[in-house]
């Protein structure tokens, strides 16, 4: 039987199904490459016709909402084509958020059906069961077979547990359509995609098909994407550059992606060899990952002297421009650095990788956009003057979902406010001056003060709360809580965080202060609150044997309750300990002991006795 995805297509002209611009591709060309495994173009594009049929079947929406929440790269980049080939809209959402975050997603949604690893569905019905859709498909599980009679004589697929499907049932149809140039350009809506919200309520930021389509075609034409080209790309799908570069790109310019997971130590110890054995040609980073690499790395010129490496791409974080420097003389790589938002689906200034937009220390010239600086009433500054980002094109977002206000806010008369001040120079380039929002850039992730202090602030015995983001030369940004307690103390802080909130958004630091400081109208004074900080999170690490001090900076760190901070304890047994708090922890380290760690000491940190073993070598203490 011919699959529903191809039938979808059947009237569809040649003309149509192209997306003009795209690139056909061969159907045994690579399209991913996951782990172990490579999966080819024809291989997605049956496993997508396999989903459309099982999809379709529980779904009775014209315009269907298909939530993707899964790690597994194949099946989330299938379904992502499959939305894409029949015209709904897929709805990202990070599998790894706390439950109670992705149930105000899911509501807000209000998703079809959805895609989601078993595990995750195991949780969500026993945390938030009124959240989880009636239908959809399990990844990685075999729920119990419910068959009827009347479904055997019909030939229809086994349902399972009241309308799920199991993966093992998708049996891929024989016929299915050629991924690349599948659907019409129009503008119903591609993806949603969700950013922290100014409240606890998350924005979906929706993007048109038109939109997408012609964005795509931008990043080709740019960065040169499309067959023969090799794409090494760590950042996750629910990130709006992991899911358009990762999995738009591929799809519609015939671009093989290699996705390896998350960016940890030892992948960041292991990238020379990904970068050969994969043949990539480009590598997209977040600055945080890149001063990982530099930090693993350091002194090794040909890291990017591969015979077929052309681009290096920074993205979603100021890249400092004596870092940025060092790390181009180190390795005699330009980086291309450029700037967007979710809500301009992914770039809208470009530096590089061409000559006539690079300039180290800026973010270039905008490409397919427009864009204008505007002061405090809404007036356009001159050359050389500071003011607000403006963006206009047709790679804006539809809007919020379901928000009207929010939307208003950002998306008056063609022109996105971005909050982000900057200046334009005589020869055209953007400069990034600063942001005139609260939001808190960490390591590559935006986050709103407001989603973690309402956390906070509903918990009992806290007063009040305020959340700001310090400087940090490697993350950018840190996280920091400023807390007035009627009691209680920063352990019950950080439980309510690990339960509400996603790894990258709980606090890096709880300050305890008697009182926040406020000016007349009582409004707490932001600048007078980050000058309170330092001396209020100083944590003496100077008093004990090693020992006692590399369990102190541990706890501090990993935000752990003492009694989890143990010799054998690991990144497994303590929840906050990803690769970006290895690296603050290996910092902290060097600088209360005055060491410096190698790049195997780095790569081999694997428990908090291996740390307490380091220290005592490199310093000689006890």
């Amino acid at each position: 039987m011919q699959g529903l995805l191809a039938r979808s297509l059947s009237g569809v002209t040649d003309s149509e199904r192209a997306v003009p611009g795209m690139a056909t591709v061969r159907p045994d060309g690579i399209a991913l490459i996951s782990g172990e495994q490579s999966v080819t173009f024809d291989e997605i594009s049956r496993q997508a016709s396999a989903m459309a049929d099982a999809l379709a079947a529980m779904m009775q929406a014209d315009v269907p909402r298909v939530a993707l929440m899964t790690r597994d790269q194949r099946a989330f980049l299938a379904t992502y084509a499959a939305c894409l080939g029949m015209g709904w809209t897929a709805v990202v959402i990070d599998p790894d958020a706390a439950p109670i975050e992705v149930a105000r997603m899911l509501d807000l949604a209000r998703a079809d059906a959805l895609v989601v690893d078993a595990d995750s569905l195991g949780r969500l019905r026993a945390d938030v069961p009124e959240s989880v859709p009636r239908g959809g498909i399990t990844i990685g599980g075999r729920p119990r077979r419910r068959e009827s009679m009347v479904d055997r004589l019909l030939g229809r697929k086994a349902v399972h547990d009241g309308g799920w499907v199991a993966d093992a049932d998708l049996d891929p149809a024989p016929e299915a359509f050629l991924v690349p140039g599948t659907g019409v350009d129009d503008g119903r809506a591609a993806h949603i995609i969700f950013t922290s919200g100014t409240t606890s309520r998350p924005k979906g930021v929706v993007i048109s098909r038109r939109a997408l389509f012609a964005h795509v075609r931008t990043l080709a034409r740019v960065f040169g994407y499309g067959p023969g080209a090799v794409l090494l790309n760590y950042l996750p799908f629910h990130h709006t550059d992991g899911l358009v570069h990762g999995a738009a790109c591929g799809l519609l310019t015939g671009m093989a992606v290699v996705r390896p997971g998350k960016f940890t130590v030892e992948a960041a110890a292991n990238l020379p060899d990904m970068l050969r054995e994969t043949g990539a040609t480009h590598f997209l980073a977040v600055p945080t990952m890149l001063a990982m690499v530099r930090r693993l790395h350091n002194g090794r010129a040909d890291l990017f002297r591969t015979p077929r490496f052309r681009t290096l791409i920074s993205t979603a974080g100021y890249l400092e421009e004596g870092f940025w420097a060092a790390f181009e003389q180190d390795y005699g790589q330009r980086i291309a650095n450029f700037y967007g938002m979710t809500e301009t689906v992914s770039g809208a200034l470009y530096c590089g990788p061409d000559d006539a937009t690079w300039r180290r220390g800026t973010l270039g010239r905008p490409i397919d956009a427009q864009t204008r600086l505007v002061d405090a009433a809404g007036r356009m500054v001159g050359r050389g003057e500071v003011g607000e980002l403006q963006i206009s094109g047709t790679l804006l977002m539809d809007g919020y979902l379901d928000d009207e206000i929010a939307t208003a806010q950002v998306l008056r008369e063609g022109w996105l406010s971005t909050g982000d001040l900057f200046r334009i120079d005589q020869d055209g380039m953007h400069v990034f001056v600063g942001r005139q929002k609260t939001i808190i850039k960490r390591g590559g992730i935006t986050i709103y003060p407001e989603d973690v202090r309402k956390v906070i602030a509903d918990m009992p015995g806290v007063r009040e709360v305020e959340v700001v983001g310090v400087p940090d030369p490697v993350f950018e940004e840190l996280i920091v809580a400023c807390v007035v307690l009627d009691s209680g103390d920063t352990h019950d802080i950080s439980v309510a965080c690990n339960a509400s909130l996603a790894v990258e958004r709980r606090p890096d630091r709880i300050v305890l202060l008697d009182e926040l400081p406020r000016g007349p109208s009582g409004k707490v004074q932001r600048d007078a609150l980050l000058a309170l900080i330092p001396a209020h999170e100083a944590v003496d690490h100077g008093a004990g044997d090693v020992r006692t001090r590399v369990f102190a900076i541990a706890e501090e760190v990993f935000k752990a309750d003492p009694g989890e901070i143990t010799s054998d304890a690991t990144p497994k047994t303590l929840i906050n300990w990803d690769s970006y708090a290895h690296l603050e922890f290996v910092t902290a380290l060097e600088e209360a002991f005055s060491v410096r760690f190698s790049a195997r000491d780095v790569m081999r940190l694997r428990t908090i006795g291996h740390a307490v073993e380091t220290v005592r070598r490199l310093s000689g203490l006890a």
